[in-house]
């Protein structure tokens, strides 16, 4: 029993050739499928977007992450050493500020979301 394409019901430009079908069908159903659609009635349209920083520091671990380097060694070193000999020094009020930092900007965009 021989199988053509003649009097395939699914034709069209996306459809490939069922066998029995010659190169330059396949050639050109694929080049159909692969033309372009043109875009009619496109209007161009500009947007303004505004990034939090943490959107930032992440952008910034990301960029890290893509070189191999997830987070600083020198300093992560450093680190080590100081607390190795003793004189690594926690500041209470640095951290207390950081954490205060990013409780407010949960809770804006927790309100920005939510109004």
């Amino acid at each position: 029993m021989k199988i053509s394409n003649t009097n395939n019901p699914v034709g069209g430009a996306g459809s490939l050739p069922i066998a029995g079908g010659t190169a330059a069908d396949s050639s050109q159903a694929s080049q159909k499928a692969a033309a372009p659609t043109p875009l009619t009635n496109a209007k161009a349209e500009s947007s303004q977007v505004t990034l939090s920083p943490a959107v930032s520091q992440l952008q910034g671990a990301i960029a890290m992450a893509g070189t191999g380097e997830v987070f600083d060694t020198k300093k992560v070193a450093s680190i080590k050493q100081a607390i190795a000999n003793g004189s690594f020094q926690v500041n209470p009020e640095n951290i207390a500020d950081k954490l205060l930092e990013s409780v407010k900007e949960m809770l804006s965009s927790r309100n920005s979301r939510g109004a």
